[in-house]
């Protein structure tokens, strides 16, 4: 592995770095679980290379000669350099959006059909850390919205524990009329923002 002077990562997503036979360190900038590819600089005293694309991968050999010049990883090497560590990834989070009638803890119909997806995902990964997020739309005060979004998410987790699941950790946050899906003027009743985000590790 090349020393910290040799190697800097910046904006970095997923970078992997392996010794090859020949005694060469190799970095491959790997995308992350959801697709997206960050940067990494790969550096040494005799100069540096910076990794943009996906599966973009360069090599060094000594601290006195630059990085080599970037290439393309076939899938077939990574997997041969990277297999064991990639399969030793955690699975990325789970993501479900639920919405609400206006000034409601009921779901609408649509959200009603997908709850038991949510079920079933957390029995299929055996998930004991989920996470329950509330939103609301500008409509009413900031504060009541607070309250709002606070009883959304707490609805939904009363739905998974009726379900009988034995999920150690859950965890609650309120957002309010913040970080709206779809910013609008104060008043408006906007179906998107009133939702709750369910994450499921």
């Amino acid at each position: 592995m090349p020393s910290a002077a040799w190697l800097t990562l910046v904006a970095l997503v997923f970078a992997l770095v392996a010794c090859s036979p020949a005694g060469r360190d190799i970095v491959v900038l790997i995308p992350d679980p959801d697709g997206r590819v960050g940067q990494a600089e790969v550096a040494t005293p005799g100069g540096s290379r910076l990794l943009t694309e996906a599966n973009q991968m360069t090599q060094v050999t000594d601290a006195s000669t630059p990085p080599s010049a970037t290439m393309t990883a076939e899938s077939a090497y990574i997997q041969s350099l990277f297999g064991e560590a990639l399969a030793a990834q955690p699975a990325p989070p789970l993501k479900f959006r639920l919405y609400f009638l206006s000034g409601s803890t009921k779901l609408d119909a649509a959200s009603l059909a997908l709850f038991p997806e949510i079920i079933t995902a957390i029995k299929v990964r055996d998930s004991r850390d989920v996470g329950i997020h509330g939103h609301s739309d500008t409509v009413g005060q900031a504060e009541d919205n607070i309250e709002l979004s606070l009883r959304r998410a707490m609805a939904i987790k009363a739905l998974i524990l009726e379900a009988g699941l034995a999920v150690a950790n859950i965890e609650i946050t309120s957002h309010g009329e913040g970080n709206p899906l779809v910013p609008t003027p104060d008043g408006v009743a906007e179906p998107l923002n009133r939702r709750v985000e369910v994450v499921i590790r």
